[in-house]
């Protein structure tokens, strides 16, 4: 994709460009930074500091100290204190979340009012933090937030450090479930967001270094553009668990490194497929659905991929048309041209 350079256009927004590793607020010990990029506009929004090696080695040994020295996984009292502050603090900022939101992601602002925003932040730290009052290390009765599937029962027999890696297509929603109840069961984390999307996640270690208990090395957050960063969190000993959502190639890839140092993989992969409407199928109760393949531009783990309409089943032609984001009414998001030339080339070739 061909971006044009612009003006960075920081003074926008207040966001946080810095990693947040072991309780401090810096620069990448390599002074490198990567472009944070509208990616309905094209626009260079800013930058971010761009993770080195040396850097996730000091987030990983920062992480397997606070979990292996401080009571952190046993005081479950102090999590939900902290946990509570986190919760509140991410509310303060809501609105400025939603800005930075509808610009990094490309998202529709209307999208920020359910899944991509406002969903996971009443739920997504609040509701993990008041289910583990219950929970003694073994088992507890939770009642699931409204944005879950029924449920009523969790079971942990253990404690890991925790390790999370997370995309770019909702940002916000992802790390947030990962987080709240990484934190809440007294794990540590290393998490390695999406270069893409990071100040949806720096702003993360920002809130909690100002405005929570959470001791230093419970949370880093280390965004950084070499793949090869990335695969230390999965091959490194002292981590002991991973939580994953992405592509279905890197998963594998995930669960064969994994298996070298024995460690518990979470993946939740490319689960999506095609929506199908026959020709004796209830429109008005078919269509909702196909707008799976239409939201967010279909860029999500649980959407349809594409749709399959019968042509003597449209009674009158419609078309959605792409619009900037920040339209309340906009419900496609434009995406990356290259990635989808790549997939419909060989569709066109084979007719």
């Amino acid at each position: 994709m061909s971006v044009s350079p612009v003006a960075a256009t920081t003074d926008r927004f207040n966001p946080e460009t810095r990693l947040y590793i072991d309780g401090r607020l810096r620069d990448s010990s390599t002074g490198k930074t990567a472009d944070n990029i509208n990616p309905a506009t094209e626009e260079v929004l800013g930058v971010c500091t761009d993770a080195s090696s040396d850097d996730m080695e000091e987030a990983i040994a920062a992480a397997r100290r606070a979990f292996d020295t401080t009571d952190w996984s046993t005081n479950r009292e102090f999590r939900q204190h902290c946990l509570r502050q986190l919760h509140n603090a991410l509310q303060e900022e809501k609105e400025d979340m939603r800005a930075e939101l509808v610009a990094e992601a490309g998202a529709p602002v209307s999208s920020t009012y359910i899944a991509q925003l406002d969903w996971p932040l009443a739920d997504a730290v609040r509701w993990p933090r008041s289910s583990s009052r219950n929970s003694n290390g073994s088992e507890c009765s939770i009642r699931t937030p409204r944005w879950a599937c029924p449920t009523t029962e969790w079971s942990s027999r253990n404690r890991w450090g925790g390790w999370a890696i997370t995309p770019w297509n909702f940002p916000f929603e992802i790390i947030s479930n990962k987080m709240g109840q990484i934190l809440a069961t007294g794990n540590t984390m290393v998490l390695k967001p999406a270069i893409e999307t990071p100040w949806s996640a720096l702003r993360w270690g920002r809130i909690i270094a100002e405005k929570t208990d959470i001791p230093a090395g419970v949370v880093n957050i280390v965004p950084a553009s070499d793949n090869d960063i990335a695969q230390r969190l999965v091959t490194d000993p002292r981590i002991d668990m991973i939580s994953f959502t992405g592509s279905t190639a890197v998963g594998r890839l995930i669960q064969r490194l994994s298996g070298d140092t024995m460690k518990r993989t979470l993946l939740e992969l490319g689960g999506k497929s095609a929506y199908i409407v026959l020709d004796d199928a209830d429109m008005s109760v078919a269509l909702p659905g196909c707008m799976g393949a239409l939201i967010h531009s279909g860029q999500g783990c649980a959407l349809a991929t594409r749709m399959l309409v019968p042509a003597s089943s449209t009674t009158r032609p419609s078309r959605w048309r792409p619009r900037h984001s920040p339209q309340s009414g906009a419900g496609i998001r434009p995406i990356r041209p290259t990635s989808v030339a790549r997939w419909c080339r060989p569709g066109n070739a084979t007719g």
